[in-house]
């Protein structure tokens, strides 16, 4: 065993829980409009499954009945009733310590594994919700399972429970079904580079196709009835030009054609990424910059060595770069939330490549002596 083991596993898990306790401690318990939501659903709703699910659609459609786990997390919280705020951060703190040593699986096939939680952890815009009163924890926990499901075992009916799961939490859950059909578009072909070349290259035209046809849907008005307000939801942000909510200083102009409402769709998915924004204080720019840089720059390194990494490592790369697309193209469609948290599931996928890049630096003593030789 390595002697450097039980210090590394001392850091793993002492540093996230530390901070994640810091974070409780200096900021107070917050809620927001989905909270209340959540609270009157969890109220009203029957414990029997199919009760709530009937329940939940004539509160919201289809929509509503994708909430149902997201309330079904309420109501278990709501067992303390007036002491329910903090039973819910403590199911919170659950979620964040299962996934810590989920990540923990990674050890056989990422050689600096205990390097992603610290990551996530001093990432504000990720730790800043263990204190809110909402779900993004739990669904981040569960998209963790899948991923790491995905690339390590790749257990077909484990995948199904999971991506169920997943729909049936937050609507964004949907996204799991593009990740899965993705990964088999490239599982077969992870060492052979002109079909990886070629798969790749069918895949953007996908999504350009896709673009295309969801712009001369928004631009012409023309969607499937039994969506018909959810799309005129998200369409009538469209026609303000907005590229974050709520962020005034984001939004473009009106769209006067298709051209415009690509250009939109392009701008939510880079703005998706974005880290610095003139509403944010200057600690938390400064906090972003120190952070997501390095993380974005080793994330790209990941990927610049790709064919370098083993069949193994190969499979969680892959996973984690489709996990990132397809959540911030997603997004990109639908709409990009006031403060990024709809990005929160591809923060931990961000983290595993930059960690993985560490690999292909190297580090060993005599590597070091010879340089300075």
């Amino acid at each position: 065993m390595n002697k450097y083991s039980k210090y590394i596993n001392l850091f793993y898990y002492i540093v996230p829980v530390i901070i994640f306790i810091i974070i409780l401690i200096l900021t107070d318990i917050k809620t927001s409009t989905d909270t209340q939501r959540f609270i009157q659903w969890a109220n009203e709703m029957n414990l029997n499954p199919f009760s709530a699910i009937s329940y939940l659609f004539q509160e919201r459609g289809i929509d509503g009945v994708m909430f149902y786990f997201s309330v079904l997390y309420f109501k278990i919280s709501l067992i303390l009733n007036d002491n329910f705020k903090y039973f819910f951060i403590f199911l919170n703190f659950i979620c964040f310590i299962s996934i810590i040593h989920l990540i923990k699986r990674l050890s056989f096939k990422i050689k600096y594994y205990y390097l992603i939680p610290f990551f996530i952890s001093i990432n504000y815009d990720y730790i800043i919700w263990s204190n809110y009163l909402l779900t993004d924890f739990f669904f981040s926990f569960l998209c963790l399972v899948f991923i790491l499901n995905l690339s390590l075992n790749n257990l077909k009916y484990i995948n199904i429970l999971l991506i169920l799961s997943l729909v049936f939490t937050r609507p964004p859950g949907i996204v799991s079904v593009l990740i899965y059909l993705q990964y088999i578009l490239f599982i077969n072909v992870l060492d052979n580079k002109t079909s990886l070349k070629k798969n790749f290259f069918y895949l953007v035209i996908i999504y350009i196709v896709i673009t295309i046809l969801i712009s001369f849907s928004l631009f012409y008005n023309v969607f499937p009835e039994i969506f018909y307000d959810t799309f005129q939801y998200h369409r009538s942000y469209y026609f303000e030009g907005v590229i974050i909510n709520d962020r005034p200083h984001t939004y473009v102009e009106v769209p006067k054609n298709i051209i415009d409402i690509v250009k939109i769709i392009l701008l939510r998915f880079i703005s998706f990424f974005v880290f610095y924004d003139d509403l944010f204080s200057i600690k938390h720019n400064i906090l972003n910059f120190l952070v997501f840089t390095p993380l974005y720059l080793l994330s790209f390194f990941t990927l610049f060595r790709f064919n370098s990494y083993e069949i193994a490592q190969k499979k969680i790369i892959l996973t984690m770069i489709l996990t990132i697309i397809s959540f911030s193209f997603f997004h990109s469609i639908l709409l990009i939330d006031y403060d990024w948290r709809y990005r929160i599931p591809c923060l931990i996928p961000i983290s595993i490549l930059a960690a993985m890049a560490f690999e292909k630096f190297n580090f060993s003593k005599k590597n070091l002596i010879n340089q300075v030789g």
